[in-house]
């Protein structure tokens, strides 16, 4: 679902959802006689069923329920993680609302004796579930042998892809569920830390 106050995205969005024709499904077999359509751009097939309509609208009633949460777990992640050596998600903007979708650290491989890998391995001996978000798609099989794309292709998404990892969040983690994430990765990245003399 996308919500938009600029007309012409909403109609670009609009087109873009029914595999860019020029008319919609719906003002085509509304018409009073037979109206032609033109597909004018590459575009997909973004029908949303009845039933993901249905659960979608009672989600709708707590979204900024489940927004203040986010927010709560967030801000004590960034709390608990300033201090170790990876970088935290970018700051919100002052006229930005952000979704608050996943949680990602950077890890600084410079100052840790370990890999992303390697620390992902920690955090699961921890059980601590961790996600990649995301490997870089020039690494991903298809655009390899599709684009014939080598790993030093694009030095930037490699450099983010081979140090970012996503730790456990959502709404249902309750205090304690965040104070055992926070806790095993403060104990696995301070265990990792290269030791200056």
């Amino acid at each position: 679902m996308v919500t938009t106050n600029d007309e012409e995205s909403a109609e670009m969005i609009e087109m873009m959802s029914l595999h860019g024709l020029s008319a919609t499904a719906w003002s085509r077999y509304s018409q009073k006689a037979f109206a032609h359509y033109e597909v004018i751009a590459p575009g997909y097939n973004y029908d949303m069923t009845d039933i993901e309509a249905s659960l979608g609208i009672h989600q709708l009633g707590r979204v900024e329920k489940y927004l203040k949460r986010r927010e709560q777990i967030w801000g004590r992640y960034d709390e608990a993680f300033a201090d170790l050596p990876v970088t935290l998600p970018a700051p919100v903007g002052s006229n930005e609302r952000h979704a608050r979708h996943l949680y990602t650290l950077q890890l600084d491989i410079d100052r840790l004796t370990m890999s992303r890998n390697e620390v992902l391995q920690a955090l699961h001996a921890e059980n601590i579930g961790t996600g990649i978000h995301f490997l870089s798609l020039h690494l991903q099989k298809y655009y390899r042998e599709r684009f014939g794309y080598k790993e030093s292709d694009f030095p930037n998404a490699k450099y983010v892809s081979d140090r970012t990892f996503s730790i456990p969040f959502s709404t249902k983690l309750s205090d304690d569920d965040v104070e055992d994430v926070l806790a095993a990765v403060r104990k696995v990245l301070i265990a990792g830390q290269k030791v200056h003399p």
